[in-house]
């Protein structure tokens, strides 16, 4: 299975190596034939792997858990995990799943038992520390339990009807053994599992994925069918412009504007990647860029600041600077995997609020926990200013 599905994250953490250049090379390794990049489908419900493809292209715009006999919209940042698989031609190995019920397949599940209608049955446990869900795949909802220190109990019941229980929503226990009493007040057999509810931290997701300079760089064809789209979940966006071009190209002629432009895309293509982005597209001295973390979009936007300025390029330039962080969807577009939405829609409304030398984050991304800790880090000057209907407040950086 490690030979098979290669998951870069969780093999970094293992083996306590760099992530991001473990992520790098895995990509590498790809593009140069040494290892093959496959897409984990996964089961929001379990997480665990319901399907692979072999490319986007062959996504289907939904996916199925025979495991907990669920169809459900594939997003790129809850569903759809980059892992690597050893090319046949260094090593043979296998992708199939054997056995869809087995534990190696499923190591989320803590216990399984059948419940007869009208059974009750009694579970010794030994839980650890974490969130656990106990559902049936024959139901509509599922039960939560939560094992901490804080926990005084030993000893729970649920019941399973046709509908949930207010007074059984939720119920916590101390670390240790556990007895667990489940009962079936249904006409008709069920299965109850118990599962660790903890999502997949170390997941390599496309959502992550499509945020790699390395990534687009070394796959330009990995994008979606033409009119396919599919929810990419909460993205940081980057969003830069050189302000009145025209005046610009008045004022240094064609040739000095364009080599000003260049030198811009060059350092921001530089920066970004650096900070664990990638330029998306760029337009008339206008860019897009995408990053899986707000502090490392923040973290961009400070350092192609502050290179602007230490620059002292000519006064004609002036590039404004605009964050903001939201949900989007994700679409192939002239041959290359792009980002649309509302979200995109004010992040590039909020460049005519955007003044010269500063940097203006949204409200939403300024809220954001890892944005406030790289804010915290950097000491920045910050004011609040009024952008009405685009979001109320946004927050800029800088000395004015």
């Amino acid at each position: 299975q490690q030979v098979a599905r290669l998951r870069p994250l969780a093999f970094a953490r293992a083996h306590a190596l760099d992530p991001d250049r473990l992520v790098d090379a895995c990509l590498r390794a790809a593009h140069h034939g040494l290892l093959v990049l496959l897409w984990d489908v996964l089961c929001p419900l379990c997480r665990v792997p319901a399907d692979f493809v072999e490319s986007l292209q062959a996504l289907k715009d939904h996916g199925r858990c025979p495991s907990c006999n669920v169809d459900f919209p594939l997003d790129f940042a809850q569903s759809l995990e980059l892992v690597f698989r050893v090319s046949p031609e260094v090593r043979e190995s296998e992708t199939r799943t054997y056995c869809v019920g087995g534990p190696a397949f499923a190591p989320h599940v803590v216990a399984q038992l059948r419940l007869a209608a009208g059974e009750r049955l009694n579970v010794d446990l030994a839980l650890g520390n974490g969130a656990y869900k106990i559902r049936s795949p024959q139901l509509p909802y599922a039960r939560s339990l939560q094992v901490s220190s804080g926990g005084r109990a030993y000893r729970a019941s649920f019941r399973f009807g046709a509908e949930a229980a207010a007074d059984e929503t939720r119920a916590l226990l101390a670390p240790g053994n556990q007895a667990l009493a489940l009962e079936n007040l249904l006409e008709h057999e069920i299965v109850v599992r118990i599962e660790r509810a903890a999502p997949r931290e170390d997941a390599l997701t496309a959502a992550r994925a499509a945020c790699l300079a390395s990534f687009r760089r070394l796959f330009p064809g990995e994008v979606l069918a033409s009119g396919r789209l599919v929810a990419v979940g909460r993205t940081a966006f980057l969003v830069t412009s050189v302000h009145e071009q025209r005046a610009m190209l008045a004022e240094l002629g064609d040739v000095r504007t364009f080599e000003q432009v260049l030198q811009v895309l060059s350092l921001l293509e530089e920066i970004v990647a650096d900070e664990g982005g990638a330029v998306v597209k760029t337009a008339s001295g206008a860019t897009l860029s995408a990053f899986d973390s707000a502090a490392a979009a923040v973290a961009a936007a400070l350092r192609v600041r502050a290179r602007l300025d230490a620059t002292n390029p000519t006064p004609a330039l002036d590039v404004r600077i605009v964050v903001h962080q939201g949900p989007a969807v994700a679409a192939t577009f002239d041959g290359r995997l792009d980002y649309f939405g509302r979200t995109l829609e004010t992040a590039t409304d909020l460049l005519l609020h955007a003044p010269p030398k500063r940097v203006l984050l949204s409200d939403t991304l300024a809220q954001d926990p890892g944005a406030l800790r790289e804010l915290e880090a950097t000491g920045h000057n910050r004011e609040l200013i009024d952008v009405g209907s685009l979001g109320g407040f946004a927050m800029l950086l800088g000395t004015a």
